[in-house]
């Protein structure tokens, strides 16, 4: 990589300092990349360890199983709409092999809902699809380890119906996973249909009349280790509650019993997985956002243990969607997530990892690069930084000139001057950049994460002030703004890819 040394006046407006920056990068889009974490038993270990850099893209659906029968979970894409393609990628132990291979061409159209089981008790993971409404047909394609079989056949013809949530589960602990659906809503009802190998039998029969209301988040799992999955729900909000109910293989037995009344509060994402290998499952959270934080509560066969342990601080960032499964096959289930994206998902991340930061003060500045406590003006180094963690590729970390940010967008062609007395073309997910690219002294650099309607656009700035210098949200005016040295908006840095 070629670089070029720049010598500059002022940071953030002050002192004069010289810095490396690098020349343009390509393939600057974080759509499509997939990362995982493995478990230790204790913690999730990696942190940013991609296994795939182009799988499941803007509003496709991304699952996980087993499905060459491996013993290793790979990931599986559904495009769903009209093209309604999958797409399979097979774990090696350490990534998602090469390019995902279509496994189906004519399977979930529309905004059906895709789940994965191992239906026929073969060892592989097949694909189920429920197109729900009122037609509440469900339709399997059986794994042959490297493909979807064939067309794809109707196993139920009435389940799962309206806006009913189903699930996969082995509810009877004959190794072939069944279906569930809630009802949820005031009703609460759960109906199951057994797996018998090439459909789902009968009429469906309720397995309970009072799990999972309203809008609480339902699933499966075998939280006690007896063969038999269990179901679980999450009432999340403020309460934060969890409840479990045991499958006897032909009911789920208990009704109110809480596991746990500390655990995935308000928009979390609960997911549930074996992550200590003892054969119960346990449970993790995604706070996502720009906390992105993973806690996880074990199993004991009776409740989910003591208080939530954070088992990994950066992880599923944003919007990013949180997957599990067992990626390289030790028995310990693992954590994946999916930045999806495309220029919409990218630029919500962004937002959210800058709001997140919001009250960070000097001297914990040197998080974002080398501010010195604070000695050394960090505006650059907070707005590379958030684009570094949304995922954006190529980012300029080494420049610490605000000015200096406008001249590197110049270069990637996602400048977008502002035209003398108009707010400009700002997007949020931008930088807003005041003093002219490359001129040096003074300016400063901000992330955009809200367009007003009457012309102001709200920010959010490390290195402000007055006072101590902190991560600041301010809402300005970018025709009358002035920053460092009586700098005007001079115009926004878009992310390359968005």
């Amino acid at each position: 990589m070629h670089h070029r040394k720049l010598i500059a006046a002022a940071m953030c407006g002050l002192t004069a300092l010289t810095v490396t920056t690098t020349s343009p990068a390509s393939a600057n889009d974080a759509m499509g990349d997939v990362y995982v974490s493995l478990s230790d038993g204790g913690k999730f270990v990696q942190d940013g360890w991609k296994w795939h850099e182009f799988f499941g893209v803007d509003n496709e659906i991304p699952l996980t199983g087993d499905f060459n029968g491996d013993g290793k979970d790979d990931v599986v894409t559904f495009t769903r709409g009209d093209r309604a393609d999958v797409y399979v990628a097979l774990s090696s132990g350490e990534g998602f092999s090469g390019t995902g291979v279509k496994w189906h061409n004519d399977f979930a159209f529309g905004t059906e809902t895709p789940l994965v089981g191992d239906f026929n008790g073969d060892g592989k993971d097949d694909i189920a699809t429920f197109t729900q409404g009122n037609t509440g047909d469900v339709f399997v394609a059986l794994s042959t380890g490297s493909g979807f079989d064939g067309t794809s056949v109707k196993w139920h013809d009435w389940f799962a119906v309206g806006g009913e949530v189903p699930v996969a589960g082995d509810f009877n602990g004959d190794g072939k996973d069944d279906i569930a659906t809630f009802t949820r809503g005031e009703a609460g009802d759960v109906f199951v249909a057994l797996s018998t190998g090439s459909g789902f039998s009968g009429t469906t029969v309720k397995w309970h009349d009072r799990f999972g209301f309203q809008g609480e988040i339902v699933d499966a799992g075998d939280f006690n280790g007896d063969g038999k999955d269990d179901i679980v729900t999450f009432t999340r909000g403020d309460a934060g509650d969890v409840f479990v109910s045991f499958s006897d293989g032909t009911k789920f037995v208990q009704d109110g019993w809480k596991w746990h009344e500390n655990f995935a509060f308000r928009a979390e994402i609960p997911e549930v997985g074996d992550f200590n290998g003892d054969g119960k499952a346990d449970l993790a959270t995604f706070t996502r956002g720009g906390a992105s934080d993973v806690y996880v509560a074990t199993s004991n066969g009776t409740a989910f243990v003591g208080d939530a342990l954070k088992w990994h601080d950066r992880f599923a960032l944003g919007t990013e969607m949180p997957r599990i499964g067992d990626f390289n096959g030790d028995k310990k289930a693992d954590i994946a997530t999916f930045v999806l994206g495309g220029a919409a998902g990218l630029r919500t991340t962004i937002v959210n990892i800058a709001k997140g930061e919001i009250g960070v003060a000097e001297p914990n500045c040197n998080k974002y690069g080398p501010c010195n406590g604070g000695g050394t003006p960090w505006c650059a180094m907070f707005a590379t930084w958030v684009w570094e963690r949304a995922g954006v590729k190529g980012v300029p970390r080494r420049e610490y000139v605000a000015t200096a940010l406008g001249s590197w967008g110049q270069q990637q062609g996602t400048w977008k001057p502002r035209p003398a007395g108009q707010v400009g073309n700002p997007q949020v997910g931008d930088w807003v950049v005041y003093g002219a690219p490359g001129s040096g002294m003074g300016g400063h650099v901000a992330v955009v994460v809200a367009v007003n309607g009457n012309g102001t656009i709200t920010t959010v700035d490390g290195n402000s002030g007055p006072g101590t210098r902190y991560v600041h949200q301010s809402t300005i005016d970018p025709r009358t703004a002035k920053a460092n040295a009586n700098r005007s908006v001079s115009g926004y840095v878009s992310p390359p890819g968005a």
